[in-house]
């Protein structure tokens, strides 16, 4: 079981809070077994970094995903 796994197990049997991606524990809050709280709270945005070699051929992939984050982020 990896650690959102574990969080998820442990809020189901009511052991606390835990900060999870909505899409993770939508089947739990559609059924009602998870409630989410502090609604009007969002954490600060998480830094992210991109690291490729710039000196080597990029697949079209690899490109396209690297043009996407710096589009999103």
């Amino acid at each position: 079981m990896n650690e959102t796994g574990l969080y998820i197990k442990m809020c189901l049997a009511g052991f606390g809070l835990a900060q999870l991606a909505e899409n993770i524990v939508a089947d739990h809050l559609q059924e009602g077994r998870l409630v989410e709280v502090l609604t009007d709270w969002q954490p600060p945005p998480v830094p992210v970094t991109l690291l490729y070699p710039h000196q080597r051929f990029l697949s079209p992939a690899v490109r396209a995903f690297a043009e996407w984050m710096s589009e999103v982020v």
